[in-house]
């Protein structure tokens, strides 16, 4: 037991992913403590007064009256299957983009890709109002896509696939699943929040892939031949078939030190 908490607190410590998957855990837990309370003492719907006051509604003008709920919205979730799948895309795309050198950005894409899904919703035509909308749906979409522009190439292994797939295969998958719920609701503010985060995931992606190709031809320029930091920086978002032959050859060199030390 002990280990199990060293393991969580030092992740919490460390990992922006943990700690806003934290965030949501708590807000859920609370939410359903709020419930329990309510319904022993006499049936106050406690968790419904809380819901009600951070949940995002659905027209500018009641957004407008509670600013607040563009943010809070995407930390609330009530159903424990909606929590489970967008914790474990949190977790596992805000993870890789970390391990990528991109830890700050998973806040900032779950962030902007949650004020995108809250745009699109409330300027959805089948959005009305007295309708809400909670959950952190978009945010992690905005997650998973910015991971997935950023290191398209990466192999990521499944259990029945012993050498993996790649990442952008794996997000196809995951985009493709919505699929259905847009051909039987159409453009609903749930489906047009998902959208927001998608593209706010996609553009932020791309803005990072463009930045970091500057700077890796900036320091090849000035220093007139491919260096290591812009070569591994390259593997990082783009994979190792992005190399030109002078960069394979390289870090070709680089990794024969490496073997000889």
């Amino acid at each position: 037991m002990e280990d199990i908490i060293d393991f969580i607190s030092g992740k919490l410590r460390h990992s922006v992913a943990w700690q806003l998957m934290a965030v949501n855990v708590v807000a859920f837990l609370a939410v359903h403590l709020l419930s329990a309370i309510g319904y022993m003492s006499g049936g106050v719907d406690l968790a419904q007064m809380v819901t009600g006051f951070l949940e995002l509604p659905g027209t500018v003008a009641q957004a407008l009256a509670v600013p607040w709920t563009l943010i809070t919205y995407m930390f609330l979730q009530v159903d424990f299957m909606h929590l489970l799948v967008n914790m474990l895309l949190l977790l596992s795309y805000g993870t890789l983009m970390e391990h990528a050198g991109r830890k700050g950005m998973v806040a900032v894409m779950y962030l902007a890709g949650g004020l995108a899904g809250a745009v699109l919703f409330i300027a959805a035509p089948a959005t009305v109002s007295g309708t809400t909308l909670i959950g952190a749906s978009a945010s992690a979409l905005a997650v998973v896509m910015c991971a997935t522009v950023l290191l398209p190439d990466l192999k990521v292994r499944l259990l029945w696939l012993w050498r993996g797939v790649s990442l952008k295969w794996l997000s196809l998958v995951i985009v493709a699943s919505m699929i259905p719920a847009f051909v039987m609701t159409g453009f609903s503010g749930a489906n047009m929040a998902h959208l927001g985060g998608l593209l706010a995931g996609a553009a932020g992606g791309f803005m990072l892939r463009r930045r970091a190709s500057a700077g890796i031809a900036a320091a090849q320029h000035s220093s007139g031949r491919p260096t290591v930091e812009g070569i591994l920086n390259k593997i990082r978002t783009s994979g190792h078939g992005s190399l030109t032959a002078e960069e394979r050859r390289v870090f070709f060199d680089l990794s024969k030190t490496d073997k000889r030390k």
